[in-house]
């Protein structure tokens, strides 16, 4: 009582003094109402580990630019604030030329998708605090890391303390048991340099555009047993994350005034020291790990569910005491007659437990994640929803990133591409040495022109056909235009039926080295293919590109060029 007397006495002092001094009071501005969106829409992608073009799976999926128009889609569909993360690892740590190249590529197509925000995952962490400034500062990425220190400010982090049952004196920690397996007594956090200031920003808040007044805490922790950490100590040290954690949530709740705060990291498993109330105390939302609950108990309700219906409605409503009526005149809906009723209109969902728990997108980018959080009036979370978008070629390429991947293709994908060809295939000039006119011979041959066809029918910039009118790419899962193909392997020369013509050539260069007496005794297999038959047209003659081609007519006049033709 007395302090909040003393509190009431020195605000009218003040306010005394201002008109003393001034003549007047000057009013004072209303604080402006916070908008509580109704929604919140997360986009969420984890481990791109350096992958700009789809897998080379059968069925290509992932890339960057299939994400981006992923990602752009949801952000046209929905009519809610919209926010774009990465969990981390982005790239693959390593520092070589083309790796690099390869990473510049992938961070211009982060800055055109205009990510929010993005935690630092081990593998960034290899490329240097230096590089990892400078492509925030490039590409406006924005790296966040709470407990990322400088070398030297804390101590390794110690190995876990796995207790053996069957051993009584197994992780006693106390002065009678100083050597026999001291257990995890080290694992102590240690006080905080005075000076010691993380690497990166520990937390990064965002304001929503769409909902004034409305912030965002995002922490980021690197959250990583010790076997994977360790090893960067003489470039790194790392703040035990329990509390590197607890002290940012402290500041975002009392400090920053947050309204809601969201973890990331990079983890693949939360062990279960991580998985505690004191670690996870004041935190809204937890999104990295694969042990995380996919569904909210509430999900019934949301417009993205596409399981609704109404017996978990009624259920739901069941269990809550709620009833399904029609409040004007109490009657049910079957008794109500007249206009249906929505009994779902004034449903009302209690607020989650939270945090709650969401996993990580798919490794290498093939499937990001997708979270809805419904709030109600004061804030709290009601609903979720997660779903996991397959990144293919139905989406299309993303066109904002038209010229990035020009530039892709022709400083990393042909380069890397061209290298695993030729390691195979040498270009039928090469064949000429040792088998003298067949190269004049096969030029009349439509193959040894096929290039032509492309250029004549306008596809020159298609990647799509690089595969059957060129040599050695027809099991390349990414194609390249024809521009960025050797001129060697343009067209269908020889080895576009005979393969690996490269290893042809250096097992014969080696057998002509050796004497007639060791020459008996190789057995190394020549990996060119002799024996041509209509099985290899087939590879690109099918019924859909060529329904016309006559296979008994081109056998024939292949046979009277080639004498390996049967």
């Amino acid at each position: 009582m007395q302090r909040i007397f003393k509190s009431i006495i020195a605000t009218c002092l003040s306010l005394i003094m201002v008109v003393f001094i001034t003549g007047c009071i000057e009013p004072v501005e209303p604080e402006a109402s916070k908008v509580i969106p109704p929604a919140i829409t997360l986009m969420i992608s984890s481990n791109t580990v350096s992958n700009f073009t789809p897998c080379g799976c059968r069925i290509p999926i992932g890339g960057l630019l299939w994400r981006g128009t992923v990602f752009n889609n949801v952000d046209l569909e929905v009519d809610w604030p919209f926010v774009q993360i990465d969990t981390g690892d982005i790239t693959q740590g390593s520092t070589g030329e083309v790796q690099l190249i390869k990473d510049d590529y992938i961070f211009q197509a982060y800055k055109v998708m205009g990510y929010d925000v993005v935690n630092v995952g081990l593998n960034e962490l290899r490329l240097g605090i230096d590089k990892l400034k400078t492509i925030g500062d490039e590409y406006n990425i924005f790296w966040i890391s709470s407990n990322t220190y400088p070398p030297g400010i804390y101590p390794d982090l110690p190995i876990p303390n796995y207790i053996d049952p069957s051993n009584p004196r197994n992780g006693d920690d106390s002065p009678e048991n100083p050597d026999d397996n001291p257990g995890d007594g080290n694992n102590q956090a240690l006080p905080m340099a005075a000076d010691a200031l993380p690497l990166f920003k520990p937390y990064l808040i965002v304001e929503l555009p769409e909902a004034p007044g409305y912030k965002i805490g995002f922490i980021g922790a690197m959250i990583q047993d010790a076997g994977r950490l360790n090893p960067l100590r003489n470039d790194f040290s790392f703040e035990p994350y329990a509390e590197a954690i607890r002290r940012n949530v402290e500041i975002l709740r009392n400090e920053e005034k947050v309204d809601l705060v969201i973890l990331l990291s990079d983890a693949d498993n939360y062990t279960a020291d991580v998985l505690s109330d004191e670690v996870f105390s004041g935190i809204d939302i937890v999104i990295g790990s694969s042990n995380a609950l996919a569904v909210s108990s509430n999900a019934s309700f949301n417009p993205l569910n596409p399981y609704f219906n109404e017996t978990m409605a009624l259920n739901y409503m069941d269990e809550s005491g709620q009833a399904a009526v029609d409040e004007s005149n109490g009657e049910t809906m079957e008794e109500s007659g007249g206009e249906e009723i929505d009994p779902f209109a004034d449903i009302v969902l209690q607020p989650l437990t939270i945090p709650l728990m969401v996993p990580k997108a798919e490794n290498r980018g093939r499937l990001v994640l997708r979270l809805d959080i419904f709030l109600d009036a004061s804030g709290r979370i009601i609903d979720y929803w997660t779903e996991k978008p397959r990144v293919d070629d139905t989406n299309g390429d993303d066109p904002r990133m038209a010229e990035i991947a020009r530039g892709y293709r022709e400083d990393v994908l042909a380069r890397e591409m061209n290298a695993r060809v030729q390691r195979r295939y040498a270009g039928s000039q090469a064949c000429e040495a040792c088998h003298t006119g067949y190269l004049e011979a096969w030029s009349d041959f439509g193959h040894f022109n096929s290039y032509e066809t492309i250029i004549n029918d306008e596809n020159g910039q298609g990647t799509s056909c690089t595969g059957c009118h060129a040599s050695g790419y027809f099991e390349e899962p990414m194609l390249l235009t024809y521009d960025l193909v050797p001129e060697e392997l343009l067209n269908v020369g020889c080895e576009g039926c005979h393969q690996d013509g490269k290893r042809h050539i250096t097992l014969q260069n080696h057998i002509a080295t050796l004497s007639p007496e060791n020459r008996e005794n190789i057995t190394t297999t020549d990996a060119m293919s002799l024996a041509i038959s209509v099985n290899s047209c087939q590879k690109c003659h099918t019924y859909e590109w060529s329904p016309e081609f006559n296979f008994a007519a081109a056998i024939e006049t292949a046979r009277g060029i080639c004498t390996t033709v049967r």
